[in-house]
This record gives structure tokens, sequence and C-alpha cells, in this order.
């Protein structure tokens, strides 16, 4: 879940802490997984520091094979260009 920058610490932390609590209802993670989501529930800190990191990963994707080999939670590296 995302709010917009500058939001209330308060209404983050209250946001947080609804979603755990529908996270940990069965109806709510049987919705999600048939989506194919996978619910996770981790802090707004957490989550901050996954899309930073997978912003940076999709960046140097995008740039293409010339400019950066990204690994993948592997050694695996795309070949020289």
């Amino acid at each position: 879940m995302l709010a917009p920058a500058g939001t209330s610490p308060d209404i983050v932390a209250r946001l947080s802490q609804e979603t755990a609590k529908a996270l940990k209802l069965p109806e709510v993670r049987e919705k999600l997984a048939a989506d194919g989501a996978e619910p996770v529930g981790s802090s707004a800190a957490e989550f901050a520091a996954l899309i930073k990191n997978e912003l940076e990963k999709w960046a140097m994707v995008a740039r293409g094979p010339h400019r950066a080999a990204v690994s993948f939670g592997s050694s695996a590296r795309l070949p020289p260009a």
C-alpha cells in the first residue's frame, strides 16, 4: 500500500496497523493468493527500502545490458555487450 509523500507519520502508522490486521484474515489471504499476490505485511520502513531497491534494480535493467549487469539473487551476470 502506498500513500502520498508527506503523509502524516500517525496516518502511516495507522494504515500499517490496519493493513497488518487485514492480512491476518484468512479470507483476505485467500483472495490475494487467488490473484497471485503474496501478502507480506512489512513495516513502512521495510517497504520503503524494498521500493528503493526495486527502483535501482529495474533502472539498471531499463538502461540495457551494455550499461549494467543485474544479479537476481544469484551470481548470474549478463554477458558482455
